[in-house]
């Protein structure tokens, strides 16, 4: 019995995790209107709409954005996104526009 419990419990965790990653993938993509929250040496902070935020990191940046990104965005600056992936950290970005 213990045995078909343990058997049971794992195959709804197979099938959750399944869930999960079929949800991540919807996710990418997405392209959506954000706020800078943050800025450091390896990227900038987005957050974006439902409470989520995610990372431009400074190696998905253009390449004209790579040297001078610190300097052209501030905090609350719009703008446009992509989700490139969901990882255990959070949403990988890439920047489709900058507003303003």
């Amino acid at each position: 019995m213990a045995q078909e419990d343990a058997s049971l419990r794992a195959e709804k965790i197979e099938i959750l995790s399944k869930l999960s990653q079929g949800k991540a993938g919807a996710m990418q993509g997405k392209v959506l209107e954000g706020r800078v929250s943050g800025i450091k040496e390896f990227g900038i902070f987005v957050s974006l709409p439902e409470r989520r935020s995610g990372l431009v990191h400074l190696n998905r940046m253009p390449i004209d954005l790579k040297s001078t990104f610190q300097t052209k965005f501030k905090v609350g600056d719009a703008i446009k996104v992509c989700i490139d992936k969901e990882t255990e950290k959070g949403l990988a970005l890439k920047i489709v526009e900058v507003k303003g």
